[in-house]
């Protein structure tokens, strides 16, 4: 299910500290589908029980929509997922649809959003990923097996930083760091 967004509102969710993800030509906000959902586990991370508004959900469901993504394309202000789950970020988070008004009072805010750095990631391998800052080489994501985390080499020191096993979830971190470093 998609539903416009106005600019003003992915920048508010930006700013409630939703995960921002740029790769390539994809520019994404991502929702923690946890976040919507009242859910419970048991020690070994199944799910042990959910709610949805109250609602009872089957376990499998409830585990299908914690594995599914939810986002906000911040390309295009139109936020992408699972019905259940879109509806529950609109709700959470305030959003609403654009309109001809939001349009005509986001274009100044354009050129402010534009004053961020542009992170971007390129797969070499299925080990290896070139990070991009700006268009201007970074430093390299390399998976290291042993620890079963990414690493994050960047060229301006001489040592690695570890974050997560998913490759995504690492993307997103760094782009944030990078992101807010770069505001300071």
């Amino acid at each position: 299910m998609k539903k416009q967004l106005s600019q003003n509102t992915v920048s508010a969710l930006e700013s409630a500290g939703l995960s921002h993800w740029v790769k390539g030509d994809m520019d994404r906000i991502y929702i923690n589908a946890k976040d919507l959902m009242d859910v419970d586990f048991y020690k070994s991370g199944n799910v042990q029980h959910a709610e949805i508004n109250g609602e009872k959900i089957s376990n499998t469901k409830a585990t299908g929509l914690l594995n599914s993504k939810i986002y906000v394309d911040a390309n295009t202000n139109e936020i992408v997922g699972p019905d259940e789950l879109v509806d529950l970020a609109i709700a959470k988070y305030g959003l609403h649809e654009a309109s001809e008004e939001d349009a005509e009072a986001e274009a100044p805010e354009a050129s402010e959003e534009s004053s961020k750095p542009v992170v971007e990631f390129s797969e070499t391998s299925d080990t290896e990923v070139d990070v991009f800052v700006d268009k201007n080489r970074y430093g390299k994501l390399q998976f290291d097996a042993e620890q079963d985390v990414w690493v994050l080499w960047p060229i301006q020191i001489d040592d690695g930083v570890s974050y997560f096993e998913d490759l995504a979830e690492t993307e997103e971190t760094i782009t944030d760091e990078i992101q807010i470093y770069n505001e300071d």
